[in-house]
Parts: structure tokens; sequence; C-alpha cells
């Protein structure tokens, strides 16, 4: 079996390690320490990373700076529970926000001592795009129907006062 990649085919017992690096989505995984351990491709692509730059980096470094304290308390969390679900915000190299539905497991020892995580993060800036273009389009929907009752409302007492005029 093989797994087409770049035009040359993958043989099966890199197979796993291969749909990791090209899943769509970011996979990274930190050890007790907060250091970045393992990667995929999409991670470097959507932060703007090399592979030399990202390894080893504290996950702290690709958060923006008002969620750290949430992302803190969560990995905090994540080590006792076993596995989180989070909405949160990356910060590219270049800057760029990036917001991101992130899940988070734990991979424990036989004794069941935390290892490292694994958390899968996918990009949801073309979502959020259209729950504040739905926002925009509810808002015009609001203006519009007010408007049709304001106009409502100022016809009716215009309509007795034409009415009142014409039978002057």
């Amino acid at each position: 079996m093989f797994l087409k990649r770049e035009g040359k085919p993958v043989n099966t017992p890199n197979l796993f390690n291969d749909l990791l690096d090209f899943f769509p989505d970011m996979i990274h995984s930190v050890d007790d320490k907060g250091q970045i351990i393992s990667f995929n491709r999409t991670a470097l692509d959507l932060l703007g990373y090399t592979a030399e730059e990202f390894a080893g980096l504290h996950f702290r470094r690709f958060y923006a700076p008002e969620v750290l304290e949430a992302v803190e308390k969560g990995f905090v969390e994540v080590k006792q529970t076993g596995e989180k679900s989070v909405e949160t915000l990356f910060v590219a190299k270049d800057g760029t926000r990036i917001p991101v539905e992130q899940r988070t497991v734990v991979i424990c020892d036989e004794q069941g001592g935390f290892v490292q995580t694994f958390t899968i993060s996918r990009d949801i800036r073309k979502l959020k795009e259209m729950q504040e273009g739905m926002l925009h389009a509810g808002r015009l929907a609001a203006i519009g129907e007010l408007a049709a009752g304001v106009v409502h409302d100022i016809n009716n007492p215009l309509t007795a006062a034409s009415l009142a005029n014409s039978m002057l």
C-alpha cells in the first residue's frame, strides 16, 4: 500500500507518521515542562516557523498574550483530567492572530504518570468570518425591521391627518 506524497510513493511502515505530517490540522505534543517535542508540517505552515525554530519552543510562545493565563491553567487541568477541548487564539511568527479550536489528550506511562500531550488544533478563521457575516446580516435585518416599524408608526397619524384634511 502506498500514500502519494509530493509525487513520490511512501510505503506503509511510515504511513502513520506521514498521515500525521500531512493532516490538515495542526498537531503538536509538549512535555511536562511545556516544550514542543513533536509537531506536523501543518503546525509549521500555520504558525510560520521552520522545523528548527519550532522544535523545543515553549507552548506559550504561540498563544496570544490575552489567553496565556487561561492556557497555563488549562495545561495544569489537562494533566489532571486527561483531556480538554477549548477555543483559543494563536499568534503566528509574523503576528497574524489565528483563532483555533483545540483538543488535547494526555499520554501517560504504565503507572499513569504524565508523559506528554497530544493536541490537534483546527484553524477556524473562515468559520469566524462567516459568524461575523451572519451577525452583520442580522444587525442589518434588525435595522430594516426597525425602519419599517417607524415608517408604519409615522404613516398611521399621517393617514388620519390626511383624511381629516380631505374632509375639511
